[in-house]
């Protein structure tokens, strides 16, 4: 059986659970992202959502709505 690293057999759950994954792109900071049901998602946080069992369409809009609540933290705690 040929090795399959972890990044694809959470590309191949998320595929069997009929969700919308495109190909893989790298941003200009140099990080891999795949775009999962209209969110880019870095392989980072694939990993750590598929390590929680997280790794659902709920599990990632969950995500989205925690980094959205983060960066709005970081933006008021900038000095104006």
């Amino acid at each position: 059986m040929p090795y399959e690293s972890k990044l694809h057999k959470a590309i191949r759950k998320m595929i069997t659970q009929k969700m919308n994954v495109s190909r893989a792109f790298v941003t200009h900071e140099g990080k891999m992202v795949y775009p999962v049901n209209g969110y880019l998602l870095t392989v980072e946080q694939i990993l750590e959502l598929d390590s929680r069992n997280e790794l659902t369409s709920w599990g990632i809009r969950e995500l989205a709505k925690r980094v959205e609540e983060e960066q709005r933290t970081k933006l008021e705690a900038l000095p104006q």
